[in-house]
């Protein structure tokens, strides 16, 4: 469950603020981050749904960015084609998540 973009000083600035060492900037950054981080519940799309779909806002909230930031590379990338004529959505998520799929286009 990975942080996604991050400011480049981020490492320094945690490792000089907190006294964190590399590996637990690295541990912190690749397993406690991302979905997880977000919801403080799950890094499994799955869970996120189904809590979400019982009023789980957390869980909202970490469906929504996830879904934010997809939209927007998407967007970024399709800048660079002449012609863009479809999404294929592949993956555990893409092709199990309707609502993932729903949000992000």
């Amino acid at each position: 469950t990975r942080s996604g973009d991050v400011d480049p000083g981020l490492h320094r600035f945690l490792a000089d603020n907190l006294g964190w060492s590399l590996a637990k900037i690295d541990d912190v950054l690749t397993r406690d981050s991302g979905l997880l981080g977000l919801s403080g519940l799950s890094n499994d799309m799955r869970t996120l749904v189904e809590a979400a779909e019982t009023g789980n806002e957390h869980a909202q909230l970490a469906i929504d960015v996830f879904c934010y930031r997809l939209a927007k590379s998407l967007a970024a990338m399709s800048c660079a084609l002449p012609t863009l004529d479809g999404l294929i959505f592949t993956g555990g998520i893409g092709e199990n998540a309707a609502i993932i799929r729903q949000k992000t286009v």
